[in-house]
């Protein structure tokens, strides 16, 4: 992740640091519980926070989803880097920018449960295809497609950015080890 944040562009130590911290404040959250999980929206108020009280709007909306540890961390990284993208070249960069990130838990035909996220900007400047797949993206695609065995959808839409998100959640019954269970 450090040699990749260091690529190209302008500041690669901010953006090396803006991770790290991102990471950081999602660590916290599962150790808060010893790393039982987290609620999911409290994953996206701790990337959206720094971004309140100013021009832009947002809109959250889903049931409460509490997520294992796996699924945490993969997700903040993900809601890290689109928030990020969008500070720099989406709807958080212009005032009166809007994001709206909606989700929902979902049944599939034998039962298994999905998560479902939309991320949705709105109210900045357009979103061209980039040229090149940068470090962000393909971190994104890791984390949803390999590391939750999902599914990934960007849309660069001429109205704003788009991202869609289909994760496998276990059972809610499934017991989840933290790294403080004693084996026994």
């Amino acid at each position: 992740m450090a040699r990749q944040s260091t690529r190209g562009g302008e500041a690669p130590g901010e953006r090396l640091e803006a991770r790290i911290l991102a990471l950081s404040k999602t660590h916290d959250l599962l150790t808060r519980d010893d790393w039982s999980g987290a609620p999911l929206r409290a994953v996206l108020e701790n990337e959206l926070g720094p971004y309140r009280g100013g021009d832009a709007t947002f809109v959250v909306d889903g049931p409460d989803v509490d997520l294992p540890p796996r699924h945490v961390l993969s997700l903040g990284m993900t809601l890290h880097e689109l928030v990020t993208n969008a500070a720099k070249h989406g709807a958080l960069s212009v005032p009166d920018g809007e994001i709206r990130v909606t989700w929902r838990v979902v049944r599939t035909e034998g039962g298994a449960r999905r998560l479902r996220l939309d991320w949705a900007e709105d109210g900045g400047p357009p979103s061209p295809p980039p040229t090149r797949r940068g470090f962000g993206t393909r971190l994104i695609a890791v984390s949803i497609e390999r590391e939750l065995d999902g599914k990934l959808d960007l849309d660069f839409a001429s109205e704003g950015l788009r991202c869609s998100v289909d994760v496998p959640l276990p059972s809610p019954t499934v017991a989840t080890m933290s790294p403080f269970t004693p084996l026994q």
